[in-house]
């Protein structure tokens, strides 16, 4: 598996005060496609159910054992008009969900 970098290693020890800043959709500009970050334990595999702004089912590549989960979508280059997405969660012991995906919505309340 990729190594991650010591800021997200926070995030998978529970210690990242910010989880937004990592979790959810994010808009890679280097490379103008939109990555979609999940952490779920215990899952084995996960699909990104994407349903706006095209429908498409995406496989997520595992980042890191723990369940750090990712993947770009080719042809989504912004986040202007949100899109809407759930996870499939394959987990290690064998039960299958369909999850939504809190982050998907930033930071809806404020300080």
């Amino acid at each position: 598996m990729p190594a991650v970098s010591p800021d997200l290693n926070a995030l998978l020890r529970g210690q990242e005060a910010d989880p937004f800043k990592w979790l959810g959709p994010h808009l890679d500009r280097d490379r103008q496609r939109v990555v979609v970050r999940f952490f779920r334990p215990g899952a084995a595999s996960v699909e990104l159910l994407l349903r706006h702004p095209r429908e498409l089912t995406l496989p997520m590549t595992k980042q890191h054992e723990l369940g750090l989960f990712d993947v770009e979508i080719a042809g989504v280059d912004s986040l202007d008009g949100g899109i809407d997405y759930r996870f499939r969660v394959h987990s290690e012991s064998g039960v299958d969900a369909v999850v939504d995906d809190p982050y998907r919505f930033g930071r809806v309340i404020s300080d």
